[in-house]
């Protein structure tokens, strides 16, 4: 787990959270708080681009049954999730020699107005329990929460306190897991973090989670967990959920196919990384050698199928388009047409984060002092925010 920290931290240290409007280039300096998880409308931001109303036509067109944010957890998306409101982008490696920043922000998706997440009176940003400096990573947005791991244990927050909801108490370290006992796991003696959650995806009732290399599945009410299930032998860096079956990737770049409901794993190919499901078939990224192909197959792992070449593990896919960056030549944004088989340039943004989610019509693109958005569909309506980072 160590090594997956180190990871995370240069990672996500070349892409600072930012946010995005409607219109243009407009910097937008951030000066005052808000945090309210969308339960309440207290917005307060001193800059001349902060607007009390609500413009005719939303930034994002949001679905009416949104409830969780099951996206696939990898090392690219494990700060950013989007619910019903806002687009949070929450990112802690984000020190310049000589000044600090902050960097947990949401972006309103109606308004398309940018906010910070802690609104504290006098707060100074520099206690474990602020929003802008607790690690929260990776966070997924659960009804009116936040749910994110911190160290061996899942966590919400719901704008004002944090809870939690579920210890993790297996053993994650390589070897073999603790038996279960009535229903939840044997507690262990450890030091050290061996035991620390990597990462989790939310589907339907169920949460899926993995820390070293076990995978196990948590019961959204009543927080009881079920066996632990090994996958592999090295550290798991993704994962992605559909019917009751995971598919994982690990440190050493092998791909495995865990069933939930049968407890058998099978291993499914080599130099793979960031699993995904879209339409009935698997996704994922192939290197050969030094560049990363986009590749599908069936849900099994059979009849393997080239996609697209040079795509980065930041891809997405959404409304039959592949939003990715290319890696072995301009590092920029594209969109690949799944149907049209053609790709057309839509940013020269740096490698971003990029972030969509399946109840909003935009995808996102979340760099280093900005964040790009378009319509999902087409590539069409683009925005951007630019912003200034204010000293803290």
């Amino acid at each position: 787990m160590k090594k997956l920290i180190s990871i995370i931290s240069v990672i996500t240290a070349l892409s600072l959270l930012t946010a995005c409007s409607r219109s243009g280039d407009v910097y937008v300096s951030l000066s005052e708080s808000s945090s309210d998880m969308g339960l309440s409308s207290e917005v307060d931001l001193s800059s001349e681009n902060n607007s009390s109303t609500v413009p005719d036509k939303p930034l994002c067109n949001v679905s009416a049954d949104f409830y969780y944010d099951g996206s696939p957890s990898h090392i690219m998306n494990s700060m950013n999730t989007v619910d019903s409101n806002y687009l949070y982008t929450l990112n802690y490696m984000y020190s310049v020699p000589g000044e600090k920043h902050s960097m947990a922000l949401k972006l309103d998706l109606q308004s398309g107005e940018l906010e910070e997440m802690c609104n504290v009176p006098g707060c100074q940003h520099n206690q474990s329990e602020c929003i802008h400096r607790r690690q929260m990573w990776p966070t997924r947005a659960f009804g009116k929460e936040l749910r994110y791991v911190y160290g061996n244990r899942l966590m919400s927050f719901d704008g004002t306190k944090h809870t939690v909801l579920f210890t993790n108490n297996i053993v994650t370290q390589i070897g073999d897991p603790s038996a279960p006992i009535s229903g939840e796991i044997a507690p262990v003696s450890i030091v050290g973090d061996i035991c620390d959650l990597g990462g989790f995806v939310i589907s339907e009732n169920k949460t899926y989670l993995q820390g070293g290399n076990i995978v196990f599945v948590l019961d959204n009410d009543t927080f009881t967990a079920g066996n632990p299930i090994k996958a592999g032998d090295d550290d798991i860096y993704s994962m992605c959920v559909y019917n009751d079956i995971v598919y994982v990737n690990n440190s050493v770049n092998e791909l495995y196919m865990v069933d939930i409901k049968t407890e058998t794993v099978k291993k499914l190919g080599d130099k793979i990384v960031a699993p995904s499901v879209y339409n009935e078939r698997l996704y994922y990224i192939k290197w050969d050698g030094s560049v990363p192909y986009l590749c599908s197959a069936s849900l099994d792992g059979t009849d393997e199928q080239v996609v697209l070449e040079d795509c980065y593990v930041n891809y997405v896919i959404k409304d039959d388009n592949v939003f990715y960056s290319q890696f072995s030549s301009d590092r920029a944004l594209y969109m690949y047409s799944l149907d049209k088989k053609d790709k057309i340039k839509l940013s020269d943004i740096d490698m971003p984060d990029i972030v969509s989610a399946e109840h909003i019509d935009r995808v996102f693109a979340v760099g280093f002092d900005n964040i790009q958005s378009w319509l999902s569909a087409d590539g069409s309506d683009f925005s951007s925010l630019k912003y200034e980072k204010e000293k803290i």
